[in-house]
């Protein structure tokens, strides 16, 4: 760029900010537009910025269904108020009857078997007690019959035996003695060949009955009385053992079918809870406004698109559907560059303006600003922190994500001593001003007070009446 074009071009912004500042010179210093004068002035300082609208208090609706199970048939229509408990979202029941239904008809069946599974534990309880009580008569019989054996029929036969024996070895004894005379008898002619040959048969007779006497009760008492013990004690301890195995078979039997019995009452159990979730879920279908608002559909990616849902859409489980916002509570979410962040505060007031009410005027308060800076929307803008206003007063008109107007106020400066802000200039961190000096400007530090976009306090350096150049002296024509 030539000298020509450089000089061409410094005349030009010299008459632009000429223009600019005009109407910030005092009208005594009219003739010397690039004066101006250090004076006590009166200005606030603010800080604007643009924000958007939102409920302080808002809640998201979204569906508690699992999987991916819920389809919508009904929508709330978008920026409707609504009252609690009304109808936002339907989505369709069908699966869930279905599934209902299934485990309804499951729990029926089950409850059949549970019936007939009583009826049979109660069968096997009257069997096992009609089984012990023939087990117990079973051994009581034994029992007698051991007694009996024992102490009654067998002693009574083998005293029955010995008095057979006894009755027959006296008469065998008594026609044994007779034996001796009968030969004498014979010879001396009492007693014919005949009569003794009787004699001697009824000897033998005697003889043989004795034997077989003898012979029936030595076998009874040495081996059939002994075999009738042995047999009547096998038999108590068969009926004892009986008994036994009877109780354990029939508890056995009883404790299986009650396992059983109950294994399907856990069954009964399981699917009881699974309908009580069915249930649960057929009434997830319905989502109802858990408090008044107002219906604000939600803009969230669906099927590869970022859009509002709508009927016929699928939802999965906590993905948002809808905001209900309160809008009786309302705060405007802003943000501010960072050179300013020093003149606001929590608790400043705020002069809030909505654009789409230019006569709507409502006042707020700052109530958080932001811990840590974030970019702008343009890769080289400066750092600016989120700053959150709350209104102090509604209006029914108001709606969430509207654009807002801020002014943040920060200060009020009353009559103190203020230059133009232009009249500033800032040099290796140190600002001063060109305070004009028997015709001629000399560099003058000072030290600045509050300041807004037009006026700077000055606190050191100048005198109320210094007139200062508005533009670097060197630059002046």
């Amino acid at each position: 760029m030539t000298a020509w074009n450089k000089g061409i071009l410094i005349g030009l912004w010299v008459v632009l900010m000429g223009g600019i500042i005009y109407k910030m010179i005092p009208e005594k210093s009219s003739s010397q537009p690039w004066l101006a004068t250090a004076e006590k002035r009166s200005f606030d300082v603010d800080v604007r910025s643009v924000g958007v609208l939102e409920a302080e208090n808002s809640l998201v609706v979204f569906s508690s269904i699992r999987g991916d199970q819920g389809k919508i048939i009904e929508l709330i229509s978008d920026g409707k108020h609504v009252e609690k408990d009304e109808l936002l979202v339907r989505l369709d029941p069908t699966p869930f009857e279905l599934k209902l239904f299934e485990i309804e008809a499951k729990i029926r069946e089950q409850e059949a078997i549970i019936s007939a599974l009583e009826n049979a534990v109660d069968m096997e309880r009257e069997k096992a007690v009609l089984e012990e009580r023939t087990a117990k008569y079973e051994m009581k019989n034994a029992q007698i019959e051991h007694v009996k054996i024992v102490d009654g029929d067998g002693p009574m036969e083998i005293a029955k035996l010995k008095s057979a024996l006894d009755k027959a070895q006296n008469q065998y004894d008594e026609f044994k003695s007779y034996e001796a005379d009968l030969d004498q008898l014979e010879q001396k002619g009492f007693l014919s060949a005949g009569e003794k040959r009787q004699a001697l048969k009824k000897l033998e007779d005697a003889r043989e009955t004795y034997e077989a006497a003898k012979m029936q009760h030595d076998s009874y008492v040495e081996y059939v009385y002994p075999l009738q013990v042995k047999k009547a004690e096998v038999g108590l301890k068969k009926a004892r053992l009986k008994l036994y195995d009877t109780a354990k078979s029939a508890a056995y039997r009883v404790v299986k079918a009650e396992e059983t019995l109950e294994q399907h009452l856990l069954g009964l159990d399981y699917l009881v809870s699974q309908r009580q979730e069915a249930l649960r879920e057929l009434a997830l279908t319905e989502i109802k406004a858990p408090t008044p608002g107002m219906a604000v559909l939600r803009e969230e990616y669906r099927s590869g698109e970022r859009r509002r849902p709508r009927v016929g859409d699928v939802v999965l489980k906590n993905q948002p559907l809808l905001n209900l916002p309160d809008m009786s509570s309302s705060i405007v979410k802003t943000k501010v560059r960072e050179v300013d962040l020093h003149k606001i505060a929590v608790g400043k007031i705020a002069s809030i303006e909505i654009d789409a009410y230019p006569d709507l005027k409502l006042d707020g308060e700052v109530v958080a600003i932001g811990v840590l800076a974030v970019s702008g929307r343009h890769q080289d803008d400066e750092k600016v922190f989120e700053v959150t206003i709350r209104l102090t007063e509604s209006d029914s008109k108001l709606r969430p994500g509207m654009t807002a107007r801020v002014t943040i106020h920060s200060e009020s400066v009353n009559e103190k001593l203020t230059v133009p802000l232009h009249a500033i200039f800032t040099r290796n961190n140190t600002t001063y001003c060109y305070k004009k000096s028997f015709g001629s400007f000399k560099s003058v530090p000072i030290s600045m007070g509050p300041h807004n976009e037009n006026w700077s306090e000055v606190l050191e350096g100048l005198d109320e009446g210094d007139q200062i150049a508005l533009i670097d002296p060197e630059q002046m024509p």
